[in-house]
């Protein structure tokens, strides 16, 4: 409505009094107008004085009161009819009418369509009386094409500088279209800085033409042939996959903590080798992710490892992910390497240009093996061996797959009882790299498969030689050293409390502390807490004659 009816009307042959004007028939009113808008502006004189409207166009009879109802109803009975003519405008009297809606009639008729068309780019000029309502199909797809791609760039500017508060933002962005022609974010990089300059300061203009150049290079290097050709065979073209990362992690070698902008209760807390508070440390990783992404806009996992381990090396006591025993709890700063990459993903949640893509490339490869499945990220926390990328020396995929149908073949003729031979643990050695690879596997085997392809894995032995080859730790030893651990706590915890407790719990803490307990106290402290929950021995354990198991060892060792 606003581009077809807001400043000319179109004469027709049926005309009113006054040629191709439209006239205002309200006693004693003589004006004139060929501008509906103009008409419109009168009529809330009219309107003023309690009288009511009706619509100016051929065949419409409708009457209004409301200044915001007339305009709603020109917009959409009239949008793309034929023009109106210079019917006469009746004016009659009304009772009453609330004159706070002449300057929602105002509002909503010329400020509205002035928005509309300033913010797509349609110039519409008010002088231009003889010109045709009809606007050209073409004209406006190019038109809101270009809005688009104006958008695009806006966003590209905002992710180039997201401290950029929204009023300066426009100013820039209004600058690069109108004085400099920035149709799309592929202009951008032609912008130099001089041109914006004046706008920013030196290290936001540096920040600005970095980023611009870096996204070009990486556009053109993403893109293949044929994209280019579409592209360059279409009147309007719009961005393939906008990759918006790191080229590489170099400015980790230079990268320093900005310890300095911490907060005192932090400084103080660290210097002392104090654990921080909880308030202070999520402080601290805001004002380092802040300082990371003035590097890069998303950093890495792999990013985010290495400022973790530094921050952990120089300040061990404060940072380290220990138990209270001071036991070391896995690599030692797995919490804040996911303090600050959750703090990342945060910020760039709603900014996809922010966001890291890599295209997935499969390189040709001239070698004749068989390439190794891919594998699927799950949870490799305190794994040291979660993914070996190296084979054995002296080995192949496919001299690890004989192996494996060799253990197969041995399982199937002498079951578990060959796992303890020599040449199965020597085989199960040998192929761990190929077991981790066919359990990460993408998609995952199920625990039927892995049994099937991995036979020996069933077995006590070899299902403790893989997890202490995937972590790092003895299980059986580590097990026996965490119960003794927490045994002791939990006796010494009842023997504090020795009051409070039954008769039964007495007796049973009283024997166990008697008792020369060395390596024990895990087994100690279990029987202590089944006598409290009141729990039958035989639920937990297998009770034996200790004469009768000694006479099984001896056979056995005959």
């Amino acid at each position: 409505m606003y581009r077809f009816h807001r400043h000319t009307v179109k004469p027709v042959p049926q005309t009113h009094k006054e040629g191709n004007a439209l006239a205002c028939t309200a006693e004693g009113c003589s004006f004139v107008s060929v501008h509906i808008s103009t008409l419109c502006n009168h009529l809330q004189l009219h309107i003023k004085d309690g009288k009511k409207v009706s619509c100016p166009y051929d065949n419409c009879t409708k009457y209004f009161r409301v200044c915001s109802s007339f305009s709603s109803h020109v917009s959409r009975k009239h949008k793309i009819r034929a023009p109106c003519t210079a019917a006469a405008v009746s004016v009659s009297t009304a009772s009453s009418v609330n004159s706070e809606m002449t300057q929602t009639f105002q509002t909503g008729l010329d400020g509205v369509s002035g928005d509309v068309s300033d913010e797509l780019g349609i110039e519409m000029d008010d002088e231009n009386n003889n010109a045709s309502n009809e606007v050209d199909e073409n004209d406006f797809i190019n038109s809101l094409a270009l809005f688009y791609l104006q958008m695009q760039a806006k966003i590209a500017i905002q992710a180039a500088l997201p401290q950029l508060d929204r009023e300066k933002l426009e100013t820039v962005v209004g600058e690069l279209v109108s004085k400099l022609g920035v149709e799309g974010p592929d202009d951008l990089q032609f912008i130099k800085e001089e041109d914006v300059r004046h706008l920013l300061t030196p290290i936001q203009c540096r920040k600005l033409l970095h980023t611009f150049k870096r996204d070009s290079r990486i556009g053109s290097v993403t893109s293949s042939p044929e994209e280019e050709t579409v592209a360059s065979s279409s009147t309007v073209s719009y961005p393939s996959q906008r990759i918006i990362s790191c080229e590489n992690s170099d400015w980790l070698s230079g990268f320093q903590v900005p310890w300095e902008e911490m907060r005192p209760t932090l400084r103080r807390a660290i210097d002392a080798g104090k654990r921080p508070e909880a308030e202070d440390r999520r402080h601290m990783v805001k004002v380092t992710v802040d300082s990371m992404r003035e590097h890069c806009l998303n950093p890495t996992r792999k990013d985010c490892t290495a400022v973790a381990k530094a921050i952990i090396q120089k300040y061990p006591g404060s940072f380290l992910d220990k138990t209270e025993e001071g036991e070391t709890i896995g690599c030692g700063y797995f919490s804040l390497l996911n303090q600050l990459k959750t703090r990342i993903e945060y910020i760039t949640r709603g900014n996809t240009l922010s966001r890291l893509r890599k295209p997935r490339c499969s390189q040709a490869s001239n070698d004749d093996q068989t390439s190794a499945p891919k594998c699927a990220r799950i949870d490799s926390y305190g794994c040291i061996r979660w993914q070996p990328q190296e084979y054995p020396e002296g080995e192949t995929l496919t001299s690890l797959e004989e192996k494996r149908k060799e253990m197969v073949d041995i399982f199937s003729q002498e079951g578990l009882r060959a796992a303890e031979r020599g040449r199965v643990k020597e085989l199960m050695t040998i192929t761990y790299i190929k077991q981790r690879e066919d359990i990460n596997a993408d998609p995952p085997s199920s625990i039927l498969d892995i049994t099937k392809q991995w036979p020996f894995l069933q077995s006590w032995k070899f299902l403790l030689y893989h997890f202490t080859t995937l972590t790092g730790v003895e299980l059986q030893s580590r097990l026996n050293e965490d119960l003794d651990k927490k045994g002791k706590r939990l006796l010494e915890f009842f023997r504090c409390q020795l009051m409070k407790w039954s008769k039964e719990v007495k007796a049973v803490l009283q024997e166990a502390l008697n008792t020369d307990r060395e390596g024990t106290d895990g087994l100690a402290a279990m029987l202590v807490m089944m006598a409290h929950f009141k729990v039958a021995e035989d639920a937990l354990f297998l009770l034996a004659d200790v004469s009768m198991l000694s006479l099984f060892v001896i056979i056995c060792t005959v």
